[in-house]
């Protein structure tokens, strides 16, 4: 019903005008729509990028005739199209899938072939990835000879190969390598030194690493020759007329068995050369020197030879060759043309000039020497007690001049040849009888030595033994001019003496700063009493080539105690002076008064030519252990450890007052200030450096004029060798109440040469040279 008061046209308006606005918001939404993104005409985002992949995708290598599968990833793959295969260069594809397939190389190649692997992506055919794979040929050994080697001599041979995949597996398919020999299984090296001549067939295998591994093979010869034939011996020792000889020559390369025969010359009568062994054996019957030529043929076909010029010398049987009869220890330092070295051993001498055995130990710079046979040698000794020595071992032969004492119970000698070896020593007769006896007892030692960097240690000190071990001691150490302080000995084993030659060993645990735990020894029992023992360690450059001896000590009930050392003493004192590396020797006399004060010291020294000569006082401590201090006013502090009352080891240095006097010392009791008399032995003692000099020699001294006169052989550095050098001497003091007196030594022909010298006993005084152009001296040591 439309309202009474409205027209029809009215209507009409109206309804039009809203259509107009309804157009108008229409078309309004649909704009806002449009901007908003909405809409049919909206544009689609573009796909995601495409990226292929080759799996394994680094550099592949096959031996030829291997396959190889590989599989490809598309990323974003629109319908999952795949790829597609191709391959350059070489082989073909097969079992090819949209993601897979196999390489197949070639039947063969000539050389490494390279190959190039693509998987290409179907769906965007700019989307691609490859990978190299490199086709090699069957591994193959090359080497169709192998160089000989030699016995004795390095070897080293590489084998070559080709082709194959690396690395490689090197083994031997057959056959056994010559001894001394072995191959390298990574590097197909062949090394090593032969110990025998011969010849080995062997079948030789490498394995490559390819999948599966391919192996090859080949036969090859090793041929191991003999080394060259030569005479090793370059001396042989002196004999003596109507003593047993024992020498001979020896040989090296070749192949044995050797035959020995004497080509030009001939041997001293009463000596043959046995064919077989090369030993020179017999008794001379005159004195003479021979010449002649050893000639040596071997076993090798063709045969091989060698000739060597060598001599022998027969002296005149000495007078006083009886002297020297039984078996004697001996103690010896020196220098060789490397460095230190130091001896102990033992050896048989017959009474008629031969020495029959014995055993040596040595150690030095070119290594460790230990348990070395004696297997000849010889000796003489004049009216004087003079003589030489010579010992024969595979060391070679040692040759010394001597000087006996009255009884053959003891002699000092010094190194005496041609060769770089210089030095001194002591040989005492062993008591055999005493060679079962077990050590057990309280001892005190002194020893002395340098290390591979001519460092010089010195130490003493006293341990306990009782059956075969050691369970305490102490001992002080001066190295290289720092005192270690009292070092506890926490144990050790002792062995018993054994063989002909009363040689064992003995082992010290003690804490060192730089040295092992353990200290090794082999000693040489003199007595029950008293060991001659060297340091047999392994060669560590650190560790000093230790000499010395080891004392049983004469320990008063309850223990030594300040009352041990009461009444004069005289001392001596070799050392180096680490402050320049010179010799410095000392002798003196302390008179200690059994209650810890020292009421007079003397000193004599010659330290690098400058001669002091001084008086002081002191004190002393003392403990049970025979372990003291002495400290002498103006002198550093002394450690000793005594064997008996007023006798003892010393060495320079404490941690309270460190020296920088390396050396050993000892010191007696003094019963005698009165003039020497008689005839006595002497000897340097201890040569702290290489250029110390060497004497051994016989000493008259009587109240006659001139009172002292005698005869030396000197060893000078760097090799001069003086025999049979006459001197006399003459006091120019007095002896004093103190048994000091200073004297001239003039060699007949030669300069005078001042000494000091300090009385012990009638039987015994030791000097110095107190020259002040002599540097580098040794300290004399003169006894019955």
């Amino acid at each position: 019903m439309t309202p009474a008061n409205c027209s029809t046209k009215s209507v009409k308006s109206l309804f039009a005008r809203y259509l107009s606005l309804l157009f108008v918001f229409a078309h309004v939404s649909c704009l806002a729509i449009f901007v908003a993104g909405c809409g049919g005409d909206s544009t689609p985002p573009p796909p995601p990028a495409i990226t292929v992949s080759v799996s394994p995708s680094a550099a592949v290598s096959i031996d030829q005739a291997q396959t190889k599968a590989f599989t490809a990833t598309v990323s974003n793959d629109v319908g999952a199209k795949g790829v597609t295969w191709t391959v350059a260069g070489g082989g073909t594809l097969s079992n090819t899938t949209t993601g897979a397939a196999t390489f197949n190389a070639p039947a063969s190649v000539a050389a490494n072939l390279t190959v190039t692997l693509t998987a290409t992506s179907v769906s965007d055919a700019t989307k691609s990835a490859s990978v190299k794979i490199t086709v090699t040929p069957l591994p193959a050994i090359t080497s169709t000879s192998l160089v000989n080697a030699t016995v004795g001599t390095a070897y080293s041979v590489t084998l070559q190969m080709t082709g194959g995949v690396s690395p490689f597996t090197w083994s031997i398919a057959s056959g056994t390598l010559p001894a001394g020999l072995s191959l390298n299984a990574s590097t197909g090296v062949i090394s090593g030194t032969p110990t025998a001549p011969g010849t080995s067939n062997l079948t030789f295998q490498v394995t490559d690493s390819g999948s599966p591994a391919i192996s090859a093979t080949s036969a090859l010869t090793i041929t191991v020759d003999a080394a060259s034939l030569t005479i090793s011996t370059t001396s042989l020792p002196n004999g003596t007329i109507g003593a047993a000889y024992t020498g001979g020559v020896q040989a090296t390369g070749g192949t044995q068995p050797y035959t020995f025969t004497i080509t030009v010359g001939a041997l001293p009568a009463g000596l043959a050369i046995n064919s077989a062994t090369g030993a020179i054996t017999g008794t001379p019957s005159a004195a003479a020197t021979s010449n002649f030529t050893v000639h040596v043929t071997d076993s090798s076909g063709p045969a091989q030879s060698a000739d060597k010029a060598l001599s022998i010398t027969v002296n005149p049987s000495g007078p006083n060759d009886s002297l020297l009869n039984g078996t004697y220890a001996l103690s010896f330092t020196g220098w060789d043309a490397s460095g230190y070295l130091a001896m102990a051993g033992s050896f048989i001498a017959d009474g008629a000039g031969a020495v029959t055995g014995g055993v040596l130990d040595l150690t030095r710079h070119s290594g460790v020497s230990t348990n070395i046979s004696i297997t000849g040698g010889s000796f003489t000794i004049a009216a004087d007690n003079r003589g030489s020595l010579t010992l024969i071992s595979s060391l070679g032969t040692w040759t010394f001049r001597m000087s006996v004492d009255a009884t053959g119970q003891k002699a000092r000698f010094i190194q005496f040849d041609a060769s770089a070896t210089r030095g001194s020593g002591l040989i005492k007769k062993q008591n055999t009888s005493q060679f079962a006896t077990a050590l057990a007892g309280d001892f005190a030692f002194g020893m002395t030595g340098y290390d591979d960097a001519a460092n010089r240690t010195s130490a003493d000190g006293a341990l306990t033994a009782a059956s075969g071990n050691i369970s305490s001691g102490s001992l002080d150490a001066s190295t290289s001019g720092a005192s270690t302080g009292q070092i506890a000995i926490s144990g050790g084993v002792i062995s018993a003496a054994s063989g002909s030659a009363g040689r064992g060993t003995l082992s010290v645990n003690a804490t060192i700063t730089g040295l092992p735990a353990t200290t090794t020894y082999a000693y040489y029992m003199v007595s029950s009493t008293e060991l001659f023992f060297v340091n047999i360690n392994p060669l560590v450059d650190s560790v000093p080539r230790f000499t010395g001896s080891l004392l049983k000590q004469n320990k008063p009930g309850g223990g030594f105690a300040l009352s041990s050392l009461n009444g004069a003493a005289v001392f001596r004192f070799s050392a180096l002076d680490t402050s320049h590396s010179q010799t410095n020797v000392a002798i003196g006399q302390i008179v200690p008064n059994g209650s810890g004060t020292i009421t007079s010291a003397s000193l004599d020294q010659n330290a690098d030519g400058v001669i002091t000569t001084g008086t002081s006082s002191g004190s002393y401590t003392m403990t049970s252990s025979g372990r003291g201090v002495v400290s002498i006013t103006g002198i550093r502090q002394e450690v000793v450890y005594l064997v008996d009352l007023n006798t003892g080891f010393l060495v320079e240095g404490t941690t309270v007052d460190p020296g920088n006097d390396v050396g050993l010392g000892f010191f007696e009791p003094q019963t005698s200030t009165v003039a020497p008399s008689g005839t006595y032995v002497l000897g340097t003692i201890d040569p702290t450096n290489a250029q110390a000099n060497d004497l051994a020699g016989s000493l008259t001294a009587g109240a006659g004029s001139p009172p002292l006169s005698g005869t030396l052989d000197s060893s000078d550095f760097p090799s001069t060798l003086t025999p049979d050098q006459a001197f006399t001497a003459v006091y120019t003091t007095t002896i004093d109440s103190k048994g000091r007196a200073a004297a001239t030594i003039t060699p007949t022909g030669g300069s005078p040469i001042p000494v000091i010298l300090w009385v012990i006993s009638p039987n015994k005084f030791v000097a110095i040279v107190a020259d002040a152009t002599q540097t580098e001296t040794s300290l004399l040591v003169i006894e019955k």
